[in-house]
């Protein structure tokens, strides 16, 4: 009788200790995905789980590792663009423009309105939430890093979202989110959180060296023609002149 208590009291005992699980976020800094040679990095689960800034180079990115972080620093290394510090992501969206992270000029931008939206975002646009409620009292800010308008999606890679999810080796985007348009032809990102919208870099005009050859022909024609002009109407007084005092 000993032996079979002791056996259930060990039997009972082990159904009422639950060994302990590991935590279901990555630590923080753990490599999650890759984007474009772009890491993203686990922020250990928590909202402000902070620690330190990073930098490319001399250029500042961002607080580690926090969803404004990612997005600047993908735009850094595959754009060559960087945008001003904000207190929070949401804020993003009240920038009036980027700047060249190589020579500071500006990079003109456009805001596109979820569900308003004329145009499509491209790869390269960021996607602004709102300020909200609970965790999203900072909003949040995501790179659009592909769309694919055969499938309706577009892909996001970001850091500061989901720290339990490790995509990296299986898909170069953290999450997908479908893209539709609207019976009035707009574009909108559906997402359970609202979407503030999307913001779009103005691409460089194009430098065409036989436009700049052209110019410099056209102004060359111009001076030539000038002077041929001003040299035959000087010709004509100084003849008037000489007309006169031989009168």
């Amino acid at each position: 009788m000993i032996r079979v208590g002791l056996i259930l009291l060990l039997f009972v005992g082990s159904l009422s200790v639950e060994p302990p699980t590991p935590s279901s976020y990555y630590p923080f800094g753990t490599i999650l995905g890759e984007n474009r040679g772009v890491y993203a990095y686990s922020n250990g689960g928590g909202v402000t789980n902070s620690s330190g800034y990073n930098y490319v180079g001399p250029v500042f990115t961002g607080v580690k590792w926090q969803c404004v972080e990612y997005s600047r620093r993908w735009l850094i290394l595959t754009q060559n663009i960087t945008f001003d510090s904000v207190a929070v992501a949401a804020d993003i969206w009240s920038l009036e423009n980027w700047k060249s992270s190589a020579d500071g000029s500006v990079v003109p931008i456009v805001l596109h309105e979820n569900g308003n939206a004329l145009s499509p975002p491209v790869p390269g646009s960021l996607l602004i939430y709102p300020v909200g409620q609970g965790s999203w009292w900072a909003g949040h800010v995501a790179v659009i890093t592909d769309v694919a308008f055969n499938r309706s999606y577009v892909y996001l890679t970001e850091e500061n979202y989901d720290d339990t999810v490790l995509w990296l080796g299986t898909r170069n985007y953290s999450r997908a989110l479908p893209l539709i348009i609207t019976s009035e032809g707009r574009y909108e990102i559906v997402s359970q959180q609202p979407v503030k919208g999307w913001i779009t870099p103005q691409s460089p005009q194009s430098y065409d060296k036989s436009d700049s050859v052209s110019l410099w022909i056209g102004i060359v024609a111009v001076i030539v023609i000038v002077t041929v002009v001003v040299g035959t109407v000087v010709r004509f007084w100084m003849r008037r002149e000489i007309g006169y005092e031989k009168v």
